[in-house]
């Protein structure tokens, strides 16, 4: 078996770059890290492996596994061995093996080594594939080499996407060894993300992703160090119950070492006029009070703010300097969930927004591009792009109104309306729901199916009869309910419209819920588009610059 210890001629010659640019003296521009993420992202991108079940005699997942049980892997073998967490595989099941160039091959899995006879957890997992090719694979760095605050890459496959390509996530070192024998960071992680690969900005393995905790800052990955050390017991097709004998470690040949490179954060010196390019909207919901970020737009001479529509209820206003002013809808669009507002003030300037510019940021080519979302009171959030989404069809964003309900007589009867929230103004425990935007619900299936046309965020007329009286009652639908797990546990929680777009990029900063519709720049200053939706743990979806400005266009040949 070939391990692929030694680097490749590309990997060599981005060495070549490392040594011949940095210094102790002089550290990195925060270009220089931008090249180096860029870079990384290629050299580790084709070793990066999509796992699903798979039935070898039909062709076809088994029944009841769908493309979401997926999870990720690393190759790290000419004769094609595949590093996962144990977590993930069973030890009967064939698996299929998707490469990000589309080529597909068949893998059985060898040594699993889970927890051992005392409970602790290892979560080591090795899958092979069957044909006989010689493969490209991932280089593996030695585990002495890691420092605290080391920049790194998570790339890997999360189940909220289901995309042929992995999405990328930037982050630092914060333990190189926990009490568990994890590596930790700040590289972010979510469901379908098990078993990819961790990677310093040379492009080599570090670890295998494992497991995290509420905090997004608490992400877990086993050493690439760990799976050497019992590679031998891996090779062999058992799922040890009771940690095996491990090899004797020898020491990879060592590499040049990194000089300590920036803070990403140090972006945030962008001209300072970009902090006023941002606002907050406040609008009403029953008895709740949104609160949303717009940007500011000027657009044929004059200036407007654009923000995210199923956030902005009625009665919008911006609260600025401590002020409320009024604003005026002029138009929204489903399909992006944009909305366009004439506030009642003057402002000195808005983003400048050009065809050629806009359409910069709309290719694959800017994954690993960092970039920075402005806030009120000049707070900035930095992260990187990614990925290029395209088309993000809905999923958690199909409509959902937030009460219990029973069938009984022929009639669909609320048992159950939540506290606090804006629906507890609008419905009460014993309506009786007789139409839903004019169709009749006489059976459950009719009151389940009445909002799988609705976006959450978008508003629906109910027919009741309360009491014996009739009432008509108009209110904002939710997105899907979020499942009892950590990866949902993240601050701000994920947006009610947080799918359903048909030409988004992927971010990996923290931007929660409420700070969508807020600009984004890269690190020249120049706009990439606005942050659309928390779409998962992971990430935020950006509505690209292309966009913006086919909207307001299409806004002003309505009007």
């Amino acid at each position: 078996m070939m391990i692929n210890f030694k680097s490749s001629i590309t990997f060599a010659l981005l060495l070549l770059l490392i040594g011949s640019t940095v210094s102790a003296q002089h550290p990195l521009k925060i270009r220089k890290l931008e090249d180096f993420i860029s870079q990384g992202i290629r050299v580790s991108t084709p070793f990066s492996v999509f796992v699903i079940a798979w039935d070898t005699v039909k062709n076809e997942k088994p029944v009841g596994v769908f493309e979401s049980d997926g999870f990720s892997g690393v190759i790290v073998s000419e004769q094609g061995h595949i590093l996962t967490a144990a977590h993930a595989i069973n030890v009967n099941q064939v698996y299929q093996v998707r490469f990000v160039d589309g080529r597909r091959y068949t893998a059985l899995p060898l040594g699993r080594i889970g927890r051992d006879e005392n409970k602790a957890v290892y979560d080591m997992g090795v899958i092979k594939i069957i044909e006989r090719e010689k493969f490209a694979c991932a280089p593996m760095a030695n585990g002495s080499e890691m420092v605290l605050n080391q920049p790194v890459l998570s790339i890997s496959y999360p189940s909220s996407f289901l995309l042929s390509t992995p999405n990328v996530r930037y982050g630092r070192i914060s333990n190189t060894r926990t009490a568990e024998g994890f590596i930790q960071s700040s590289a972010k992680m979510e469901p379908g993300d098990s078993g990819g690969g961790l990677f310093d900005l040379k492009g080599q393995l570090i670890g295998i992703h494992s497991r995290i905790k509420e905090h997004e800052s608490q992400n877990f990955d086993i050493p690439v160090d760990s799976f050497r050390r019992y590679w031998t017991a891996l090779n062999k097709p058992i799922d040890y119950q009771q940690l095996p004998v491990p090899d004797t470690l020898r020491l990879l040949e060592p590499n040049p070492k990194m000089q300590p490179f920036p803070s990403i954060h140090s972006v945030l010196k962008i001209r300072s006029k970009l902090d006023k390019s941002v606002a907050t909207i406040l609008s009403n919901d029953g008895d709740q009070v949104r609160k949303i970020m717009g940007t500011w737009v000027r657009f044929r001479n004059k200036n407007y703010l654009i923000s995210k529509s199923s956030m902005v209820a009625v009665s919008p206003r911006i609260l600025l300097n401590g002020k409320i002013y009024e604003c005026k809808v002029i138009s929204r669009e489903r399909t992006t969930d944009l909305i366009l507002l004439k506030p009642n003030l003057k402002i000195g300037s808005g983003i400048r927004l050009k065809v050629q510019q806009a359409s910069h940021a709309n290719d694959e080519s800017y994954i690993g591009k960092i970039i920075i979302s402005v806030l009120p009171n000049k707070f900035k959030k930095t992260g990187i792009i990614s990925n290029f989404a395209g088309k993000l069809p809905p999923q958690n964003s199909i409509g959902y109104l937030d009460v219990s309900a029973r069938y009984q007589d022929g009639k669909i009867v609320i048992t159950d309306v939540p506290l606090n929230k804006a629906i507890s103004s609008k419905l009460m425990r014993d309506d009786h729901i007789l139409n839903v935007e004019g169709r009749r619900i006489t059976k459950p299936e009719d009151f389940i199916n009445a909002f799988l046309t609705n976006y959450a965020g978008d508003l629906v007329k109910l027919d009741i009869i309360r009491k014996g009286m009739p009432f008509t009652v108009e209110t904002y639908l939710e997105g899907q309910p979020m499942l009892n797990h950590a990866s949902y546990a993240f601050s701000g929680g994920r947006s009610e419209r947080s799918d359903g777009f048909d030409n988004v990029l992927v971010g990996d900063a923290t931007i929660e819920s409420s700070e969508c519709g807020s600009p984004v720049f890269d690190r020249t200053g120049r706009f990439c588009g606005v942050n659309i939706a928390r779409h998962s743990r992971t990430s935020v979806l950006i509505l690209p610059a292309a966009c913006i400005w086919k909207f307001l266009a299409h806004s002003f040949q309505k009007t």
